[in-house]
């Protein structure tokens, strides 16, 4: 990064893709934990001489450190900042990843049961973390959002190919995985932000597993907002359907959207709200 570089972002293991998670138990431990977007995965990178200070968002004095610098030490959030050195890895398309180096060394943030310190090897992707950009978490308003599924932790994306159906898809931050709450009515259009020509509307007939797709008619969905969980569910308006991930088939990494009565505790029709940079 060069030296303006700044902002909130969640960073996810570029091995297994799970996010870098303060714990909650003691408020020190630095975890890999499946992604919720919670302010504990948020990371705000400030510049401070040739490095970036480190600083989760759930509290005001927790910066990333450790208290010694060797192989296996666990990386840790104390009240007393100090400088990483960042290096930006590669670049995919939108998407880029990062290395954290204590300065001056060669060791680095990797994974193993928790963070902790690891020597530098060009091979290792546990030692690599993508960056996705976020914004602090605030109060609801339109805008644009990842949506990441309460019970499979997939994101709401378009297929691959026609991009015409919704999916359950990995996340992995790209711009077909951000969602555009647009305010219309009582109710909010929801444009997918790579495909502007792209708005979520049911297929066919309202009815338990009609697909929702992607399409240029626009239509206003009613949108319940928890901001305590910072999750949403998705209804059809003046029904009881709701925007829900079909049962996983775990042969392909793509799962199908569509509509289904509630369910009692069903976790496939929550979505985490994730307000995108």
């Amino acid at each position: 990064f060069d030296d303006s570089f700044s902002g909130t972002y969640i960073l996810l293991n570029s091995e297994n893709g799970s996010a870098l998670d303060l714990a909650g138990y003691d408020g020190r431990s630095i975890l890999a934990y499946p992604l919720h977007g919670g302010q504990n995965q948020q990371w705000e990178f400030t510049p401070s001489g040739e490095g970036n200070i480190i600083r989760n968002l759930s509290s005001d004095d927790r910066y990333l450190t450790v208290r010694e610098v060797h192989i296996g030490e666990p990386v840790i959030a104390t009240p007393f900042p100090v400088a990483w050195n960042v290096y930006k890895m590669h670049t995919d398309g939108e998407e880029y990843a990062i290395r954290i180096a204590w300065a001056e060394t060669t060791f680095v943030v990797g994974l193993a049961d928790q963070a902790e310190l690891v020597k530098w090897s060009t091979d290792q992707l546990r030692q690599s973390w993508k960056c996705i950009p976020c914004m602090p978490a605030g109060p609801w308003k339109a805008g644009t959002y990842f949506l990441v599924n309460a019970m499979s932790g997939t994101a709401l994306d378009l297929a691959k190919g026609d991009r015409r159906p919704l999916v359950g898809a990995p996340f992995r931050g790209a711009s077909s995985q951000k969602w555009d709450f647009i305010h219309s009515g009582s109710g909010y259009m929801i444009r997918n932000h790579a495909e502007p020509n792209r708005y979520a509307m049911v297929e066919d007939a309202m009815r338990n597993n009609a697909a929702v797709i992607g399409t240029t008619f626009p239509a206003s969905w009613n949108v319940d907002i928890n901001e305590q969980e910072r999750t949403l569910r998705v209804w059809w308006p003046e029904t009881n359907y709701l925007l829900h991930l079909e049962v996983p088939d775990w042969s392909t990494p793509e799962k199908t959207v569509g509509l289904l009565m509630p369910e009692d505790g069903g976790q496939r029709q929550v979505w985490r709200y994730i307000q995108c940079a």
